[in-house]
C-alpha cells in the first residue's frame, strides 16, 4: 500500500505475538541473508532449557525494502528456502567460510512495502525468478480505521487477549494434516477448472496458486484444530485469488506495453 497507510502497527503487533510464543526465531530490523543463515545453523536454547536445532524462523519488517541488505542472491536464497520441503537439510558450503547446515527449514516472511519500494526490491528482471510466485501480496488503498492515538483509550480497538494463547496452542499440534472428503471434492473441482485456464502471468503466481491454496487451507485447519474441511478450502481459494489480482495491480504498471497504464488503472478500480 501507499506510504502513510499505517502498515507498521499491525506488522509490529504480529511480531510481538510471535515472540511471545517462544516457538521460533524472530528476525526484525535489518539483516544480511548470510547473517540469518549463520544464526539458523546454530542450535538455540529455548525457555525451559530444551535445545532447538530446527531452522524455523519468522522474518518480519514494516518496510521490506530495508529488511535485507542488498545482495543479488538474497531473493534467490529465500526462494530456495521456500522449497525446503524437498529435503531435510540445506547446506551452504563456500571456499572461505565454515560449512553451515540448516535442518528442518521452516521460514515465514511478513513485510510491508509501498509499490515503489517493492518494485525496487524486486526489480523487473526478477519478476519471473520465482520469489514473487511464492509470495501472497495484499494490496490496500484505504485505511480501515481512523484513530488519532490521543485522548480516551476507549477510541482504540480492544486487543484480543486470546491471540497469543491460541498461537501457543497451535505450536503444540503435531502430525499429519488430513483432508476431509468434502474438502478434497471441492479442491479437485476447482483445481480441474483452474488447470484448464490459460492465464498470462509473468510473475508465475498463477501457476503456483494451488500451492498457496493448500498452504492457507492448512493454516485455517490448524487454527481450528481440525482436518482440512470444505470451508477451509473455499476460503483459501477466495483469498488467494484476491492476492493474485493484487499482484497484477501492483506490477502490471511496470510493463512496457503501450496499453499497460490503462490496463493497470482498470485493474486498480
Amino acid at each position: 500500500g501507499r506510504s502513510g497507510l499505517r502498515k507498521g502497527p499491525p506488522i509490529k503487533f504480529a511480531k510481538q505475538c510471535a515472540e511471545k510464543t517462544n516457538s521460533l526465531r524472530v528476525y526484525y530490523g535489518r539483516h544480511s541473508i548470510e547473517g540469518i543463515m549463520s544464526d539458523l545453523a546454530k542450535a538455540q536454547t529455548k525457555p525451559g532449557g530444551s535445545i532447538d536445532k530446527d531452522a524455523c524462523a519468522y522474518m518480519v519488517s514494516s518496510e521490506f525494502a530495508t529488511f535485507l541488505i542488498q545482495n543479488p542472491a538474497a531473493l534467490t536464497i529465500l526462494t530456495d528456502w521456500y522449497d525446503s520441503h524437498f529435503g531435510d537439510e540445506w547446506k551452504n558450503v563456500l571456499k572461505n567460510s565454515p560449512k553451515e547446515t540448516l535442518t528442518n527449514l521452516g521460514i515465514s516472511l511478513l513485510g510491508g512495502s509501498s509499490e515503489v519500494h517493492l518494485k525496487e526490491t524486486v526489480p523487473l528482471n526478477a519478476l519471473g525468478g520465482g520469489f514473487l510466485a511464492r509470495t501472497l501480496i495484499v494490496h490496500e488503498e484505504v485505511r480501515h480505521g481512523i484513530h488519532s492515538l490521543i485522548g480516551d483509550d476507549e477510541e482504540l480497538p480492544p486487543e484480543d487477549p486470546t491471540i497469543v494463547s491460541d498461537l501457543i496452542e497451535m505450536t503444540k499440534r503435531k502430525g499429519e494434516v488430513k483432508v476431509s472428503h468434502e474438502a478434497a471434492t471441492s479442491y479437485n473441482s476447482w483445481y480441474t477448472d483452474y488447470s484448464k485456464m490459460s492465464i498470462k502471468d509473468r510473475t508465475g503466481t498463477y501457476e503456483r496458486l494451488h500451492d498457496h491454496v493448500l498452504k492457507v487451507a492448512t493454516i485455517f485447519a490448524v487454527m481450528d484444530g481440525t482436518d482440512i474441511e470444505r470451508n477451509h478450502i473455499d476460503e483459501a481459494i477466495e483469498g488467494c485469488l484476491e492476492c493474485f489480482r493484487d499482484v497484477q495491480r501492483v506490477f502490471f504498471e511496470s510493463s512496457t506495453h503501450p496499453t499497460a497504464p490503462v490496463i493497470a488503472m482498470v485493474l486498480k478500480i
